[in-house]
């Protein structure tokens, strides 16, 4: 069973380091998976990263060979959403293990993730780790 990291990467420019707890332990990051590739052990982080997000923040990042961006579109229609739930739902195999990390999702994406979850956990019997959200306190 593979332990996989659905993020979301924003695309405002992120220069300033940030702490993040997790289950008591600090780590500080531009964005929150950055922090969280330090804070929760995983196979694969997959980042869903749209045009403007790439260029803004993805270098922050491209350094981990675990991480992987998933190119997605802004999320405006139907039709782009949809492309985003199919990028998304074919990456799993039956009892992986995901946690989902919506910090910087916008407009409906966090709540896509959601129907990602309720999606993966019934259809492939995938274990849902968690949903983080890291929230500046």
């Amino acid at each position: 069973m593979a332990k996989y990291i659905i993020a979301f990467l924003g695309a405002y420019p992120s220069t300033i380091n940030y702490g993040y707890e997790y289950q008591g332990q600090v780590k500080s990051g531009r964005v929150f998976p950055e922090a969280l590739r330090e804070l929760v052990d995983f196979d694969r982080m997959y980042v869903c990263v749209t045009e403007d997000a790439r260029a803004q923040n993805w270098h922050i990042l491209a350094d981990d060979q675990r991480i992987e961006p998933i190119d997605i579109p802004d999320g405006k229609n139907p039709a782009e959403l949809w492309d985003i739930f199919d990028k998304i739902a074919k990456i799993f195999s039956e009892h992986d293990e995901v946690i989902f990390d919506i910090t910087q999702g916008f407009r409906s994406l966090p709540f896509l993730a959601f129907l990602f979850a309720a999606y993966l956990k019934v259809a492939k019997t995938v274990k849902i780790g968690s949903v983080l959200y890291g929230a500046l306190d």
